[in-house]
């Protein structure tokens, strides 16, 4: 015998003890176990993993800490339901709660990254119970386990991006349509989730409604409507909570004016809506693209790499290399087995399923905007490996090859990924902002190397909003992402700097050439450099 399959079989042996104890545990003590497995990840080295701050998550940051304590957004907006943001539109639920866990615990790159991780572990509690109520324990710890280790929701839960809100609200309606045969008014509280997730992100203005018709057209087949009573309730306070969205869209498909109230407001955009980019059924272009958009959805399921460092590790994927086959075959197992078909869990995540794919063919996905898409593939995942519990060999296979993906991907992620991140998060630039406030009162010069300078400055520099918005000056006033050139004493990108008397500037080593090292104090950040003129009024020579 080999050394090989000697050891082959020992491991065997091993996991074959640990799956006879774990058959003796409670399934509540295995689940805690696996929540706390899921906190311990998502929580090790939280706000320096990924390092620095994308740009959208100073977005989120910045606005909150101004209406917090201006009661404006840095656009000027009282209260706003929907954002400006950079120009195009951006959703307020994150901003809003990001707010108040600023009132509670203050402004910082962690405390931005709150919101998101206690959703994420929330997620996996309410995943778990959702799951349970089919009765079947071993996939509810299955599911539970699956998406405590899945790549793509470890990475979504150590981030503040906008719009990964939306799966936990969505999957939250779910859970409560759920119980709705149990106690039928958690159909309202359903219906106000799912209103709810409109305001996380525009994918949700097209998932939301199909969802709706799909849920609906199936408790008439099956003749269990509810009554006509929490029917009315349900979609007073879904009209209730939606209206804003609505009247969003109203104003900017039709060109009226922002609505401005003394209690809040809702804007008039400068540039194209960015739901138009999230969802081509906004476009007024939506057959021409069916075909890519199809293409690109199956390279992603296939792959789980979308190329964006910031969404997926390459190897690793949503869900490792083989979790779309487990999904495959826990959805094949669903369709061809009537039990399966009775079975109101596996119903509402293929209706979820099937309104995220839809998504997919109406838009160019990305893992973050095909985001929904997710928790329904890992419960056909769990459901695949449960049809293995027959074979417990099988089963303990599947399992050990998750645990060990799980084991190499954490050592990736909390390892070399730091390195590879840093610059999509631009990892120092804070750091260099503000040594460069610090140490001059003059007028700064900021690097255009970075995406939108300009937030980074507000957020790390925590400025008044009102100052920003007196004296902005936009490249693109109307674009879809407007380009700040400069504001109060800040000037961003060098050629904007040439001639004017600088008190200091922030770089990469891209601009360090334009700069004499002989004239300038250097001062090397991690992937930044502040240069501080020697001699009072220093000024960089024309191009």
């Amino acid at each position: 015998m080999t050394s090989s399959k000697r050891h082959w079989q020992w491991l065997m042996r091993m996991c074959d003890r640990v799956y006879c104890c774990a058959g003796k545990i409670s399934p509540s003590w295995i689940f805690l176990f696996i929540l706390l497995l899921g906190i311990l990840v998502r929580c090790y080295r939280f706000g320096a993993i990924p390092p620095g701050l994308n740009q959208d998550e100073a977005s989120t940051g910045y606005d909150a800490f101004s209406l917090l304590y201006y009661g404006i957004d840095r656009n000027g907006f009282h209260n706003p339901l929907m954002l400006v943001s950079w120009g195009s539109g951006m959703y307020t639920l994150p901003v809003y709660l990001t707010m108040a866990v600023f009132r509670v615990v203050g402004m910082s790159v962690l405390s931005l990254r709150l919101v998101n991780l206690l959703f994420g572990i929330y997620t996996i509690i309410i995943f778990f119970r959702l799951v349970h109520k089919t009765q079947d324990h071993t996939l509810s710890l299955l599911a539970a386990l699956l998406l405590v280790i899945a790549p793509w929701h470890i990475m979504i839960s150590r981030w503040a991006l906008d719009s990964n809100l939306f799966p936990a609200i969505f999957l939250f309606a779910v859970w409560c349509l759920a119980g709705g045969r149990e106690q039928e008014r958690r159909y309202v509280c359903a219906a106000g989730l799912l209103a709810l997730s409109l305001y996380t992100y525009g994918t949700a203005y097209f998932v939301v409604p199909v969802f709706l018709l799909f849920v609906a057209a199936y408790l008439a087949i099956i003749h269990r409507l509810p009554s006509k009573k929490i029917l009315w309730q349900s979609a007073l306070l879904f009209l209730f909570i939606a209206w804003p969205v609505i009247a969003y869209l109203l104003i900017n498909e039709l060109h009226w004016s922002s609505l401005v109230t003394p209690l809040f407001s809702i804007p008039r955009l400068p540039g194209p809506p960015r739901y138009y980019a999230v969802s081509s059924i906004f476009s007024g272009d939506i057959v021409s693209h069916f075909s890519e958009n199809i293409r690109t959805l199956g390279q992603l399921l296939l792959t789980g790499n979308d190329g964006l460092i910031w969404n997926a590790i390459p190897g690793f994927g949503y869900l490792y290399q083989f979790g779309l086959l487990f999904s495959l075959l826990g959805l094949l197992h669903f369709l061809f087995s009537p039990g399966k078909r009775r079975e109101p869990v596996f119903i509402l995540m293929f209706l979820w399923l099937c309104s995220a794919i839809l998504l997919g063919i109406f838009e160019s996905a990305n893992i973050n905007r095909i985001n929904i898409l997710f928790l329904p593939v890992i419960f056909f995942a769990a459901a695949g490996i449960r049809l293995l519990a027959v074979s417990r060999t099988a089963l303990i296979g599947a399992i050990l090859y998750f645990a060990l993906s799980f084991v190499v991907f954490s050592f990736v992620y909390f390892g070399s990924y730091r390195a590879r991140a840093a610059g999509a998060f631009f990892a120092s630039f804070g750091e260099a902002v503000t040594f460069a406030e610090k140490s001059s009162s003059g007028r700064l010069c900021i690097t255009d190397q970075v995406n939108q300078p300009s937030i980074f400055v507000l957020f790390y520099g925590q400025l008044d909003p009102r100052d920003f918005f007196r004296t902005v000056v936009y490249e693109n006033p109307n674009g879809s992402f407007r380009n700040v050139r400069s504001f109060g004493r800040y000037t961003f990108g060098l050629d904007h700097c040439v001639g004017q008397s600088v008190g200091a500037y922030v770089l990469t080593p891209k601009d360090l050439p334009l700069i004499d090292p002989l004239l300038f104090e250097m001062h090397k950040y991690e992937r930044f450099t502040v240069a501080l003129p020697k001699v009072p009024g220093q000024r960089l020579p024309a191009p």
